[in-house]
């Protein structure tokens, strides 16, 4: 699958953006000294959060571009 220039930079944007909510998320459950304790709506989120991350980068990844993965 090839993806256009456009596509490929509208996937990377909105990568960046849900690794910043994932980051935003882990912070506020370090906050409640883990996820477990956390609020729901943080544990749910970051889980989302992570699955959306790993799809754009199947995707991305898919149509031959390089994606670096983080430790989050």
């Amino acid at each position: 699958m090839s993806l256009d220039e456009d596509t490929i930079n509208q996937q990377l944007a909105l990568l960046a953006a849900h690794r910043r909510t994932l980051a935003h998320l882990l912070e506020q459950a370090i906050a409640y000294r883990g996820v477990v304790l956390a609020p729901p709506q943080t544990a749910a989120g970051i889980g989302e959060a992570r699955a959306e991350i790993a799809r754009i980068k199947v995707g991305l990844r898919d149509g031959g571009v390089l994606v670096e993965d983080e430790p989050n």
